[in-house]
């Protein structure tokens, strides 16, 4: 039966205190988040030492540091250390069995972690407060005993299992390697699913990401134990630059699946435009599809953006982490070799501290995660420039037709303006030269559509002194519509008499 001494377990959970754009009210509510993972009684603390603009590291419960708790009873203590991180929240909860010399099997990481999981839920509240927008990590810490004979992996596994219930130690496991003499091991399970995004609903890269990161530390005593708890500053630092990393890499799949939703719509108004279907598109057809395009170039212009912050933010952390990953390698070294020195019986003197396999993540963040975003950011552009061409070609096809529009329609007046000139000087002719006639048809009682007109004068109750005007105004109107009728059709025909001649004398190459 494998057993082990003072186990310990810790949980490194980390917020995002402000982001890009965020306004003051929403830091407000993030601090508040943050706020209810902590005990109430201490809460004030956070407000009073949370005020500095732009703060590296802060403590944020001030000179007091932590808050510890214990139960003798239920034989555990720990305690909270919440800190700021620049942008980040950071929070170490460390929880431990009291006793330092009893013997403890693996499996009693499961009180542990049910323990800190209680330890996260507010008061007088039973809905699991046990969230956070960036990341977490669980670090497993635990004692062999002397002239121990067990297996180091063996424990590693069971402990693995007691955290992480439903883990896969064979799919799971990255790697191993040393730190204060002791054997290191990561455990690390990543699974994101994506969705597609309304564009009126917000992100959360908590509820597409399934993230377990285990670290787990077993040592060769007390004493390098102890000492590893020296190095929770660094490793507050080097886990929030992993967690910004892995969020930032999140937050980049969802905008680049986002961004290929919104190309696959740029493609429909391309293909509208393309070769001569544009010409059977009407404006009113073409306004509408000009407008989508401006709204989805919004859109895409606003999540290419971001993406090429995600792509910034990943430079950046993944540079800060290779740096505190040195520092804790380079201080553990020196570390042990004074502790090898100042102590002859130390049976680890061979080993020293090889962090080889959090190095992997590193490369694996540059070579893969980094260079995979760049090149999305690449490619995407296209996107733009696509959206550019279609809006500039609408608008430059809206605007050609308008004016060819424009002078049909100036042309038309000219024509209709000519038509009626002539058609109401023949009319006043036609008029006046009727009216000079009208009293010898008037005597000699002949008058054209008279009796129709009498009929129609009478059923009005007019005399018969209108007759000559209705005459009058009659052959005007039929005389008008003729005279604007033969001049329209003459000016029809020249115009295409003079297109026909154009059409012969153009060379033969043009037509």
């Amino acid at each position: 039966m494998n057993k082990i001494i003072y186990p310990t377990l810790r949980l490194f959970l980390y917020d995002l205190r402000d982001g890009l754009g965020q306004n003051e009210s929403e830091i407000a509510q993030m601090q508040e988040n943050f706020k209810l993972k902590i005990p109430k009684k201490i809460r004030y603390l956070i407000d009073e030492n949370n005020k500095s603009f732009d703060a590296d590291y802060v403590e944020l419960l001030g000179k007091k540091r932590i808050e510890k708790f214990y139960d003798k009873q239920q034989d555990y203590e720990g305690y909270y250390y919440p800190v700021r991180l620049h942008d980040t929240y950071g929070l170490l909860l460390d929880c431990s069995v009291i006793s330092r010399k009893k013997l403890y099997e693996p499996n009693y990481y499961k009180k542990l972690k049910s323990e800190i999981e209680r330890k996260l839920k507010p008061e007088n509240n039973d809905k699991n407060q046990f969230n956070f927008n960036l990341g977490q990590t669980w670090m497993v810490l635990a004692c062999l005993p002397e002239n121990n004979t067990q297996n180091p992996v063996e424990i590693a596994k069971q402990s693995y299992k007691a955290v992480i219930p439903d883990g896969k130690w064979e799919k799971d496991f990255q790697g191993k390697g040393h730190f204060l003499g002791g054997i290191v091991f990561e455990c690390w399970r990543y699974n994101l699913k994506l969705q597609s995004q309304s564009r009126n609903t917000p992100l959360n890269v908590q509820d597409i990401q399934e993230n377990h990161h285990v670290i787990i530390a077993l040592f060769p005593n007390m004493q390098m134990l102890k000492k590893a708890a020296e190095f929770n500053f660094d490793w507050l630092r080097l886990f929030s630059y992993r967690s910004k990393i892995m969020w930032a890499y999140a937050q980049s799949l969802a905008l680049k699946q986002s961004l290929k939703e919104e190309f696959q719509v740029i493609q429909t108004y391309v293909q509208d435009l393309r070769g001569d279907k544009s010409r059977v598109l009407s404006n009113k057809k073409l306004k509408n599809i000009l407008d989508d395009a401006r709204i989805s170039m919004s859109e895409y212009a606003i999540n290419y953006t971001y993406l090429k912050t995600q792509a910034r933010t990943l430079d950046t952390n993944i540079c800060n982490y290779r740096k505190i990953l040195n520092t804790i390698a380079e201080e553990s070294h020196q570390e042990f070799c004074i502790r090898i020195q100042n102590d002859d019986k130390c049976k680890f003197s061979s080993l020293v501290t090889d962090f080889n396999v959090l190095h992997n993540f590193w490369k694996t963040a540059y070579d893969r995660y980094l260079l995979q975003v760049r090149k999305d950011c690449d490619d995407l552009r296209a996107g733009l420039e696509l959206l550019e061409i279609v809006i500039e070609t609408i608008q430059a096809t809206v605007t050609i037709r308008q004016a060819e529009s424009e002078r049909i329609f100036n042309k038309n007046i000219q024509t209709w303006g000519w038509g009626l000139a002539v058609a109401s000087i023949f009319t006043s002719i036609v008029a006046s030269s009727f009216g000079e006639f009208s009293s010898p048809f008037e005597k000699s009682n002949y008058l054209p559509l008279k009796e129709k007109l009498s009929e129609l004068l009478s059923q009005l109750n007019l005399s018969n002194d209108w007759l000559i005007p209705a005459h009058i105004f009659v052959f005007s109107v039929v005389s008008f519509v003729l005279s604007l009728g033969v001049v329209l059709g003459i000016w029809f025909l020249l115009a295409k008499i003079f297109q026909l001649l154009n059409y012969l004398l153009r060379p033969a190459k043009k037509r």
